[in-house]
């Protein structure tokens, strides 16, 4: 008996790992933002912003907690991502895919002053 010949390839594997690079460098950036400058508090300071509410800005304190959502749905997406390097069944799979996507969509939310209030 004869068994088919198969050839293992890692594309898959360095797929993710270029998505999980990119996850990463995207949580450094967002990470800066999380602590506000002198600068960015004396801007957009709490007394400020809500006399200029009418032209959508937040304050400091709000910029720095959205920042901290960001970054703390960015590493669940890590997290997944690195779940998906473990083999898994295709099912599994595509709740983690459909996961990814709803992390991702929320993020792009966080940036919506329209949606948030």
């Amino acid at each position: 008996m004869v068994l088919p010949k198969f050839e293992v390839t890692a594309q898959r594997g360095r797929q993710i790992d270029r998505e999980i690079a990119r996850v990463d460098k995207l949580i450094a950036r967002a990470s800066k933002q999380i602590k506000s400058t002198d600068l960015d508090k004396t801007l957009n300071n709490e007394k400020l912003t809500r006399a200029a509410a009418i032209f959508g800005g937040n304050s400091a304190d709000h910029l720095s907690a959205v920042a901290a959502s960001r970054v703390m749905l960015l590493e669940q997406e890590r997290m997944v991502l690195e779940a998906m390097r473990r083999p898994a069944t295709l099912e599994e799979r595509n709740l983690m895919a459909a996961e990814i996507e709803q992390l991702r969509i929320a993020r792009r939310n966080l940036d919506d002053a329209a949606k948030q209030r």
